[in-house]
């Protein structure tokens, strides 16, 4: 039987600015890396990695208006940790690390500490 992966925060996150503002009812994420090592030691390689369905909140758009044009902002903030759908959204690239920029009906949930 598989033994279900930790999820744990990058040990460190970049010091550069992000100059990426989502538009509309968009979020920028960055997943969440899985642990590398086992509870018994093994160590897996980047093919036995499956994408995780955590990510971390970078930015945010404005939201979305409606038909009669009232405004409904985005129901998560920088730094909340979501469960996202596992082939949501576009990845993009910037300052040497992996994002994602997903649309906010494409989160599942927020998960609360």
């Amino acid at each position: 039987m598989a033994q279900a992966q930790q999820i744990a925060p990058k040990k460190e996150k970049s010091t550069a600015a992000i100059n990426l503002r989502p538009l509309g009812n968009r979020v920028l994420l960055r997943r969440l890396e899985p642990e590398e090592t086992l509870k018994g030691g093994i160590i897996l390689p980047d093919s036995a990695k499956k994408k995780q369905e955590q990510a971390e909140v970078v930015a945010i758009g404005i939201g979305k208006k409606d038909k009669n044009g009232q405004l409904h902002p985005v129901p998560v903030k920088n730094g909340d940790i979501v469960l996202i759908e596992k082939y949501s959204g576009q990845e993009v690239t910037l300052n040497n690390e992996e994002y994602v920029i997903a649309r906010a009906d494409d989160l599942i949930a927020i998960i609360e500490k």
